[in-house]
């Protein structure tokens, strides 16, 4: 049993609500501590809360595209995240209570999240990190962003590279609508809902995207848009 699933009673609540939460850790205390800290934000709604990775399962069936809140010290963390992503590509993972280091930081991106709060944000500030992720933004130290940058810059070339201004001028004006989206953090029923097409089409188009531009995750698009703002800058056209 999902502990904390929403009841019938709160359908209102929920469709007002333009994030879904689901809270997976194995501390009781954390689960319903970040749950009551949340509560009565108009634009965050806790679905659940879950203590088992089967339990997240279950919610995502309910609510495809939530948003996981993840204890950083869930058992097997990295690997859980994966299975979640597995499980719903268009959900998005936010680790929570996170030591900020540059090699925890990059492990958990690489594996799939779409941001963290640290261990030493306060359980009221909860909402604004992830508000911010959700507009894909991550609030971080200056030290922490330094050293990412200068991580980044030591980087050899790579995939990313191949995909020049030529390749960004060949995208689709549809699928340049899409990239931006991705870019926003949108899933892809957001982004279904918003162009008015079919969830499945939306799939198909983030599909086609992932093998054009030679990549492997939807975080990896929005990577890319970001790095290349100025190639994808004036090249919309009609959507196809």
């Amino acid at each position: 049993m999902i502990e904390g699933l929403l009841p019938s009673r709160h359908v209102a609540a929920e469709r007002a609500a333009s994030r879904t939460l689901l809270i997976v850790s194995e501390v009781r205390l954390l689960r319903e501590g970040i749950a009551e800290s949340i509560e009565g934000n108009s634009g965050l709604l806790v679905a659940g809360t879950c203590e088992k990775l089967t339990q997240v399962f279950g919610a995502l069936h309910e609510y495809p595209g939530a948003t996981v809140l993840l204890d950083a010290a869930f058992p097997n963390g990295l690997e859980a995240l994966r299975a979640i992503r597995a499980a719903d590509s268009s959900a998005h993972v936010v680790v929570f209570a996170l030591s900020e280091t540059e090699e925890n930081i990059v492990a958990w991106a690489r594996a799939g999240s779409a941001g963290y709060i640290p261990r030493t944000a306060a359980l009221r500030e909860s909402v604004q990190f992830i508000e911010s992720i959700d507009r894909g933004e991550q609030i971080c130290s200056a030290a922490i962003a330094s050293r990412l940058m200068r991580r980044i810059g030591s980087l050899p070339n790579s995939g990313f590279d191949k995909c020049d201004s030529r390749l960004a001028a060949s995208l689709t004006g549809r699928e340049h609508q899409i990239i931006g989206m991705l870019a926003e953090g949108l899933s892809n029923k957001e982004i279904a809902r918003r162009l008015k097409i079919e969830l499945s089409t939306t799939k198909s188009h983030v599909h086609n995207l992932l093998q054009k531009l030679a990549l492997e995750r939807r975080g990896q698009i929005a990577y890319w848009a970001h790095m290349r703002v100025d190639q994808l800058h004036g090249h919309v056209g009609p959507a196809a």
